[in-house]
């Protein structure tokens, strides 16, 4: 967690808001794993924030990329929060449908929705 927390601080002097969302959400899983709940929490807050920002500017940004949610959903299981981390996951598997119906041809969208490790994950959890 401390190596991906010097890599978001090198990030936000640029503006990759983009980016940091799945960076804060990876922070918060590593954070919980570790034991570090304070930094788990402020992690995760710091990735609803721009998962929020994101939605707010109408823009596609990655706020609720799968492997985004897949990392949030986990750190929220982590810290006790099973309502919270259910959400993200299927917020992540709803964009990750709607992905597959609307950006990938029918004849991928099997492989797309279930070969990829992140995107089964989220489909069981989702589920």
């Amino acid at each position: 967690s401390a190596q991906c927390a010097a890599l978001i601080a090198r990030c936000e002097p640029q503006g990759l808001r983009e980016e940091l969302i799945p960076l804060h959400a990876l922070c918060a899983r590593l954070a919980a794993r570790e034991g570090d709940l304070a930094a788990a929490h402020a992690s995760v807050e710091l990735a609803l924030q721009a998962m929020q920002q994101g939605m707010q500017s109408d823009r596609d940004c990655g706020a609720a990329s799968p492997l985004a949610g897949l990392w949030l959903a986990q750190a929220l299981r982590s810290l006790g929060d099973t309502a919270a981390a259910a959400l993200q996951a299927g917020r992540a598997a709803a964009w990750l449908t709607e992905r597959a119906q609307h950006a990938v041809p029918p004849e991928f969208r099997d492989s797309f929705l279930h070969r990829n490790p992140v995107h089964a994950a989220l489909l069981r959890w989702a589920a």
